[in-house]
């Protein structure tokens, strides 16, 4: 529940349920088990696109698929906890 003054909307004071905190917790922590082995698995891809390009017959694209899962999942990660903070 949020506590508004009339001037201009500014928020004065959050007081949150615990049960939301609790949930939202749980939540947050899935979410960033889930992108860290996932952003693993993006910088080892890269890696070994990198170290054995002859085995690809586009080893470019390999690699750039990589760097694109970690580029986005962090950024994912980031806003988090952002969002979370905020």
């Amino acid at each position: 529940m949020l506590i508004v003054s009339s001037d201009k909307n500014k928020i004065l004071k959050e007081k949150g349920d615990m049960i939301v905190n609790i949930c939202m917790f749980f939540t947050v922590l899935v979410l960033h088990f889930a992108t860290v082995y996932t952003i693993r698995n993006g910088m080892q891809m890269s890696k070994f696109a990198l170290f054995h390009s002859e085995e690809f017959t586009n080893p470019k694209a390999a690699f750039a698929l990589g760097l694109l899962i970690t580029i986005i999942n962090l950024s994912c990660e980031v806003a988090n906890m952002l969002t979370t903070l905020s």
